[in-house]
């Protein structure tokens, strides 16, 4: 932008102003909205921040942080999510080694986060998707290494995220195997978090590609889930086209064929339906990768959760 500015002999600050403002939003979170969240944004001087200030006015009241330079505004948006990043692989490697210790993980969680001071709650999962966590913290990683540095903390972040998708996999292999099922699953819940249909870099179609290489058979479900953007997904995903059944709805017919049920996303529209799977004991395994169904002794179907598995 300011090549083509230089080009047209205009002087920043003096003939045109600049601002930026990087993107900082939570999709459906009920607190924060557009209209309450602080904006960091970048002006290069004091007359185009006024203007913007009356701009933002109708978006967040003006509720704007100044920083000095865009290339801080983009490092903050980048750091922002490098820290939920790093959180949720740290909380997913403590899910694993509760897993090996036979305890479980949100009990821990719960337990620490009644500490007032020096700790937030992040909750574990089959990875962290969608289009900023697992790809803004890579500017970071990418700026320290043409400066000759290393940046290790996001990198091992990266790593663990993107192994986690294998983790959940070898575990369902493990119990549908000692077990003697079928070999094949139900992934349910394939957006890139609760209740929104946004599957861009989804956990959800890496555990199916995953199982797929292990020769189990697909289905997939997500009350979201649209068939004309899977391929855009898959692109998107860096994944090519693969074949699983989709399932439209979870109807008795097609559960009494499945044997293992995978819930990557727990969607508000499925949990009465997946409640009724493992009370009725319709599926013999289900293995919840977000550990929220509650365990019942009177139900027979298998129950692992990602960070409680006995």
């Amino acid at each position: 932008i300011r090549e083509w500015i230089s080009e047209k002999k205009f002087e920043v600050g003096k003939d045109i102003g600049l601002a930026f403002c990087p993107e900082r939003v939570d999709p459906l979170n009920t607190k924060w909205k557009l209209e309450n969240i602080p904006r960091v944004i970048y002006c290069s001087d004091d007359q185009t921040f006024e203007i913007t200030k009356k701009i933002y006015f109708f978006v967040n009241h003006a509720n704007l942080v100044r920083v000095s330079s865009a290339k801080v505004a983009e490092v903050v948006k980048s750091f922002e999510n490098a820290f939920r990043l790093v959180n949720i692989s740290l909380v997913n490697e403590l899910a694993i080694l509760c897993d090996k210790l036979g305890i479980n993980v949100k009990e821990v969680i719960n337990a620490a986060s009644t500490k007032p001071f020096g700790f937030m709650p992040f909750y574990p999962g089959a990875g962290a998707g969608g289009h900023c966590i697992p790809k803004d913290p890579r500017f970071l990683l990418e700026s320290a290494k043409n400066n000759n540095l290393e940046f290790s903390t996001i990198q091992n972040a990266l790593e663990i995220n993107e192994n986690m998708p294998k983790y959940v996999s070898d575990k369902i292999e493990e119990v549908v195997k000692e077990k003697g099922l079928k070999k094949n699953v139900l992934v349910c819940g394939l957006s890139y978090k609760p209740d929104v249909e946004d599957m861009r870099d989804s956990s959800g179609f890496k555990i199916m590609l995953e199982l797929k290489k292990r020769n189990f058979e697909i289905f997939g479900y997500d009350y979201y889930y649209k068939p004309k953007l899977l391929k855009k997904y898959l692109q998107e995903n860096s994944m090519k086209e693969f074949e699983f059944v989709n399932i439209k709805k979870l109807d008795n017919e097609i559960i009494k064929k499945i044997s293992c049920l995978c819930i990557v996303q727990h969607h508000t529209k499925n949990k009465l339906k997946i409640n009724e799977i493992y009370e009725k004991s319709l599926i013999p395994f289900i293995y919840d990768c977000q550990n929220q169904i509650k365990k019942n002794n009177k139900s027979k179907s298998i129950l692992y959760s990602l960070g409680n598995c006995f």
